[in-house]
């Protein structure tokens, strides 16, 4: 997130600051800060375990440290742990309402419990704080897709794209909203510039795989489902996307 990398500098530039007699002396803040700066190493090398613990010291240490329960709220989101997760994302919105990341953290729970009217709640506010965020104003897009409403969505997707043009979920979310518009080229288009952003984006993979197989094209459609098996065997599409892939395997040519 964003703000890690503010923390880090904010807290070395306290301490260069601070007569030698003082940097002796650690305030508990400042623990805080050490302790969840090392929990994001340590998330950053997949030790989750222990960087929970170095997130949950941080929030023992200093209790207004909004940033160290973000981020125990996105180790819980990691684990579709949605209770818990909001619990922690709605304690960092209490200390500081004023960052949008945080609203966007809280409403991404509430998108995944599929409780869209909070959801879009949350990334409106997002959005006054942080007009030209393209995250928040890509996943209302998605929001108001799943909802149903395509022209809102297709009204925030446009947007989010202007905003960010080389964001990747962007597109791939205009994808979706082009198939549910059926507008198939559009949404192939889409779904292409979102893999050529992130190739390794298995739902992209498997949503082209999709549309090549209804349009006959066996090669392709056997390629993405296998680049998606590739990079997320066990993704909840695995078990179609290998069936698929047996499927039509006995239509192409033998060598």
């Amino acid at each position: 997130m964003s703000a890690s990398p503010k923390l880090v500098i904010l807290a070395i530039l306290m301490l260069l600051l601070q007569p030698a007699w003082a940097i002796e002396r650690i305030e508990p803040w400042q623990e805080a800060v050490r302790l969840n700066n090392e929990g994001l190493r340590l998330e950053a090398q997949g030790d989750l375990r222990e960087a929970r613990a170095q997130y949950e010291e941080a929030t023992r240490q200093d209790p207004k440290l909004a940033i160290a329960f973000s981020n125990l709220g996105n180790l819980y989101y990691q684990e579709q742990n949605y209770e818990k997760a909001a619990q922690f994302f709605k304690k960092a919105v209490r200390l500081k309402p004023d960052t949008a990341a945080f609203h966007i953290n809280l409403a991404n729970v509430f998108y995944a419990e599929k409780g869209y009217d909070k959801a879009i709640r949350e990334y409106q506010i997002a959005l006054k704080l942080d007009p030209e965020n393209a995250v928040a104003e890509s996943n209302l897009g998605d929001t108001y897709l799943q909802k149903g409403a395509l022209k809102l969505a297709g009204h925030h997707l446009s947007r989010a794209v202007q905003k960010n043009p080389g964001l990747s979920i962007a597109h791939y979310n205009r994808g979706m909203l082009f198939l549910a518009a059926g507008k198939r080229q559009e949404a192939r288009e889409s779904l292409e510039r979102s893999l050529e952003l992130n190739p390794l984006f298995a739902d992209t993979h498997f949503q082209l795989a999709k549309i090549y197989e209804d349009e006959y094209n066996t090669v392709l459609a056997v390629r993405h489902f296998g680049a998606y098996l590739k990079i997320d065997r066990q993704g909840p599409n695995a078990l179609k996307a290998a069936r698929s892939i047996q499927r039509l395997s006995r239509q192409l040519p033998q060598s």
